[in-house]
């Protein structure tokens, strides 16, 4: 049937649209009333908890006693009164408002602009008129009630209970401010895992024991982490079919994405076993696929948004640093293994050797040196704090690493400097460092000096072939030029 109390009737509305407008506009002035009202409802300042354990109270004391009763052929309570438009108005205050609206000359021009003005009028009028007939043929214990909730009549003036109050303004907040349930719809880390790769419908399920969601829960967040680590070393090491995704792009939130959907991409990839000679993101085969169907379209919207945005994509410096920045985080949060830790000690150890390390184990030494630089977090500590912590020690250490690289080798000047270029040009024979102290030790010893001696001879030695041959070359190069200059005369004549 048909509720005057709401208006719900469109058959005889011109502008069905505007009737569903003017409902809605109703709905949100009476809930900014409810809620700028709250101090001047009996109970609207106290807590939802002290409320909830207020009406507990209630309910237990007034267990045994006698309640009271609806007259014969009274009606039953109307439990959503106050969501009736202007149900909580004061009776006088209504009266009043309706008054003024009711002044107002119904036969004056109506152009176009005051047109919605006059209809929201008219139905503001009839939804008063409608609310103070309901009001006369209340019952009576229902007019109390409401009467009280509207701040008509004082408490001492009627038999409403305590416990009544407590249960309407809880309706009363119930009609205002609905709460969903936090367990139902708790996220529990879909934001970091699709429910493509690990359905979270049990996390949801009030039926699973909070045990088992709990590990669920670990299990996600763990899964989470370490899809942010592929996805980074998926972005420095860039596969063919990550060219749907697009460059990293500079954002964190959208870099993290991408992180994301790279290694989700691969997990299905893997599970189809495949192979890397299938350069396109998803191959063709597979694209009827609903959980390929929505990857395709988070890649496709994340390489629009990296060729409509101005931010720069980061830099190969900047992926291989957040590859590393993703391994702490996961080495941070996640228990390493006794093997793990062992190999980390034995990496810094060798990293602190005299020897320079290859590239790659320099930049795993720098992460295990952030790492061990960091005390272990104890019971109750702020994970992130350390984490952010061994973040910028890394970054630092990153940031001082390249820079030793870029820095250019200034040459040592010594003795050696000073000759000419061809003394420069001369090939200088390695000299062992041990064998040079030995022979300035026994240079003046007699076999030093005699082993010195032979060394001179063998000097002049190889200089004195050298010397002769370039006699014989300059002597046949004069004989050659002077044949040549007897031929040339000859053939003059």
């Amino acid at each position: 049937h048909a509720d005057d109390g709401h208006l719900r009737g469109f058959d005889g509305a011109q502008d069905p649209a505007a009737v569903l407008a003017y409902r809605l506009e109703q709905r949100i002035d009476a809930a900014h009333n409810l809620l700028a009202n709250a101090d001047q409802r009996p109970l609207g300042a106290v807590p939802d908890e002290h409320l909830t354990r207020l009406a507990q109270q209630a309910t237990k004391y007034a267990a045994g006693t006698e309640l009271p009763r609806r007259a014969p052929g009274e009606g039953p309570m109307d439990t959503q009164w106050a969501a009736r438009p202007f149900a909580l108005m004061r009776t006088d205050e209504l009266t009043d408002a309706l008054s003024r609206m009711q002044a107002i000359d119904p036969t004056q021009t109506v152009d176009a602009s005051t047109r919605h003005a006059q209809n929201k009028a008219q139905w503001t009028v009839q939804a008063m008129t409608v609310e103070l007939e309901r009001r006369q043929n209340l019952s009576p214990t229902q007019a109390t009630i409401e009467r009280t909730a509207r701040g008509e009549d004082p408490r001492s003036a009627h038999q409403v209970t305590i416990g009544d109050a407590i249960r309407n303004e809880q309706q009363l907040r119930s009609v205002a401010l609905p709460q969903a349930s936090t367990e139902s719809m708790r996220p529990a880390a879909a934001t970091s895992v699709s429910d493509d790769l690990a359905p979270s419908v049990l996390l949801r399920n009030e039926l699973v024991p909070v045990s088992y969601r709990t590990e669920l829960d670990r299990l996600r967040a763990h899964l989470g982490r370490r899809l942010m680590v592929r996805g980074a070393q998926l972005a420095e090491e860039k596969p063919v079919w990550t060219n749907a995704l697009g460059p990293v792009p500079g954002k964190d939130a959208k870099a993290a994405e991408w992180h994301r959907i790279a290694a989700e991409t691969e997990a299905y990839r893997n599970r189809y076993n495949i192979g890397t000679h299938e350069t396109a993101l998803i191959p063709q085969q597979y694209r009827d696929d609903p959980t390929a169907q929505r990857l395709i379209e988070r890649a496709t919207a994340l390489h629009k948004h990296s060729e409509l945005t101005t931010v720069a994509p980061r830099t190969a410096t900047q992926i291989q640093q957040g590859t590393d920045e993703a391994a702490i985080t996961d080495r941070m949060t996640t228990e390493q293994a006794a093997a793990r830790r062992v190999i980390d000690r034995m990496r810094a150890e060798r990293a602190a050797a005299s020897d320079t390390l290859p590239a790659p184990q320099q930049r795993e030494a720098r992460i295990v040196d952030a790492l061990q630089a960091e005390s272990a977090p104890q019971q109750g500590d702020d994970m992130s704090a350390a984490v952010a912590r061994v973040l910028t020690r890394h970054r630092a250490q990153a940031a001082a690493a390249a820079a030793d690289t870029a820095m250019p080798q200034t040459p040592k000047i010594d003795g050696n400097s000073a000759r000419g270029p061809q003394d420069q040009n001369t090939k200088q024979p390695h000299v062992n460092e041990t064998k040079d102290a030995t022979h300035s030790t026994n240079r003046n010893s007699g076999w030093g000096k005699k082993a010195e001696e032979a060394v001179q001879r063998k000097k002049a030695a190889s200089e004195k072939p050298t010397t002769k041959s370039a006699q014989k070359e300059a002597a046949s190069a004069a004989r050659k030029a002077a044949e040549a200059a007897d031929r040339s005369r000859g053939r003059s004549l």
